[in-house]
Parts: structure tokens; C-alpha cells; sequence
């Protein structure tokens, strides 16, 4: 503190800036704010000081039971301390294990190489940590079903989230992109979830739900904030599994029947029109060409269709 100059207890030392608890501000900006553009210079801890505590480091922990115990500096890559060493080391506020967890010290390096990511942590803990995610950042009215942690052969497969309204829950640990595990990321985690939980209410997951449920997680402000690799691979998934997919049943449609029934029909026509939409739709959220030449020739060969059933 800097009391010679505003007081005493009026100015606090972060390492990095400085605080005046009389207004409740920094006078500087954070020096990492040009990496985080989605984020407030001027904000403390994401803004989040009753769920999270400020340990000025890195990461965000967690107890092997899942509960929260703060977020060290600006990286979201989630870590989950070993039990010995809170034991040892942090003062609980309650007779609850882990239920408020206070560091000692600043040990951000001790907690750092007692801790290990989330994915290489036993399948009990991340359904643990899973749990505590969905019901802060998710979904706090309702109840989640069977949690069960998996690994996909190929390691692209994220997470299932049953539809019949019990929000059974599979976590495939092994999602990777780019070399990344990418469940280890706080905000790729969430945005993975926000996808599951439009089948937990009951969207089921044929395409259309799929294409729906994506929609709405590409939407979702915690997509900003994941990774790259995180992003390489949801543009991955929209262009390989969404839009060809319905590319496919567009082209079945067309070889499916006389050509009049199919081009001139409103249902081809409403789905023509859907699939339109949601190439435009992603194309602005990631400012590619999703289809583009797909759209030219597929709009060439309606076209040339229609005139052959008019000169018909």
C-alpha cells in the first residue's frame, strides 16, 4: 500500500496496476487487456469476486469434488488441485470440505505443480468439475442426469446430452484440435455444454436439431472466448457434418423425383431457403465462404432445371 501518498489503505498493490478501494477502480489498465478483447481493462477477476477468487497467476482451480476455488489471472485453462496439498495448505471457511476455500498465500506456483488439467484428472472428478460448470454457467433450475466420461476413438466427438429430458451426459475427454485437449479450456467447455443442453431440453439430434443446437452455442458470448483450435474445430464440424448434411438432402431431393415435384414444391423450396440462411448465418460469425461454390453451382442448376420444365 502507498500510504504516504493517498493514505492509508486507500492504495493497493496488484504487482501489475494499482487499486483505490475509495472508488473501487484500477488507474490502469490491465497490461494483458489487448489479449482479451471481450473483457473490461478496468474489470477485477472477470468481474466475478463472490464465486471466484483473485490469486493473481494463471489458471482456474478446482477441488477433486468439484468445487471452484478460483481463478488465478487471466488463462481458463482448468486445473484440479490434488487433495493433499489443500489440506495442507488452504483454510476452509465452513466445516463443509472444499465448500470455501481461502489460500494461505499467494503459492500460485505450488498450487500450479499440485494441480493437473482436467482431461488427464479420473473420470469421477471431471464429472465432478463438469457438474459444478453446468450448474453455474448452464442451467441452475434443473437437474442433470448420469454424467459418464468416455474416450472417442477418433478424438473429435465433444459431448451427448440425451433428449428424453433427464440430461443424461457423456464427456469424451479426448476432443482434441491443433494438439489441444480442448476440454481444458473453461470457455470451450461451457460452449461444448450450451451445444448438449439445447437436447436437454428436448431438441432431439437429427440434423435439423443439430444444425439448431449449434446455432445457438455459435451465438452464445462464451464463443469469443474460446481458443482457436477451439474454433478451427466448430468450423470443422458446421461445414462436414451441418452443411453437407444438407447438402446431401438437398441432393436427394432433386434425385428423388421428376424434377417439378421436387424444384417447384414448397417443401424443397422452405428447406432450399433454411439452408441459404444458415450459410449466411456462418459465414458472418466467421467470416468465411462456408458453401459458397456449392450455393453458385446448386443455384446454376436450379435454374437450368426450371427452364427445362417450363419449356416442358
Amino acid at each position: 500500500m502507498d500510504d504516504e501518498v493517498k493514505g492509508e489503505g486507500n492504495s493497493l498493490n496488484y504487482k501489475y496496476r494499482m487499486h483505490d478501494p475509495r472508488v473501487g477502480r484500477f488507474f490502469a489498465v490491465d497490461p494483458l487487456s489487448g489479449e482479451y478483447p471481450w473483457n473490461s481493462p478496468y474489470a477485477f477477476s472477470e468481474n466475478r469476486v463472490i464465486d471466484s477468487r483473485e490469486l493473481e497467476g494463471l489458471e482456474r482451480y478446482y477441488s477433486s469434488n468439484g468445487d471452484q476455488i478460483g481463478q488465478i489471472g487471466y488463462s481458463n485453462e482448468i486445473r484440479v488441485v490434488n487433495d493433499e496439498y489443500l489440506y495442507e495448505n488452504c483454510q476452509l471457511y465452513t466445516h463443509e470440505i472444499f465448500s470455501k476455500i481461502q489460500p494461505i498465500s499467494d503459492q500460485s506456483s505450488e498450487m500450479y505443480n499440485n494441480s493437473k488439467v482436467l482431461s488427464n484428472s479420473d473420470d469421477e472428478i471431471i464429472a465432478n468439475v463438469g457438474r459444478t460448470i453446468f450448474y453455474e454457467e448452464i442451467n441452475n433450475k434443473s437437474n442433470l442426469g448420469e454424467i459418464t466420461i468416455k474416450k472417442s476413438r477418433t478424438g473429435d466427438i465433444g459431448m451427448r446430452m440425451s433428449y428424453d429430458g433427464n440430461r443424461d451426459w457423456t464427456i469424451y475427454k479426448n476432443l482434441n484440435d491443433g494438439g489441444e485437449m480442448l476440454i481444458n479450456d473453461y470457455y470451450n467447455f461451457i460452449n461444448l455444454t450450451i451445444h448438449e443442453e439445447e437436447h436437454g431440453k428436448g431438441n432431439q439430434g437429427r440434423l435439423f436439431e443439430h444444425i439448431d443446437a449449434q446455432k445457438v452455442a455459435i451465438g452464445h458470448k462464451s464463443f469469443l472466448k474460446t481458443t482457436l483450435n477451439f474454433k478451427n474445430y466448430a468450423k470443422g464440424v458446421i461445414k462436414s457434418t451441418y452443411l453437407d448434411g444438407q447438402e446431401s438432402y438437398l441432393k436427394s431431393l432433386l434425385r428423388g423425383g421428376t424434377g417439378r415435384g421436387n424444384f417447384e414444391s414448397e417443401g424443397f423450396k422452405a428447406f432450399y431457403k433454411a439452408y441459404r440462411a444458415n450459410v449466411d448465418y456462418y459465414n458472418e460469425k466467421f467470416n468465411e465462404n462456408f458453401k459458397g461454390e456449392t450455393i453458385k453451382d446448386f443455384e446454376e442448376y436450379l435454374n437450368r432445371s426450371e427452364e427445362r420444365v417450363k419449356n416442358n
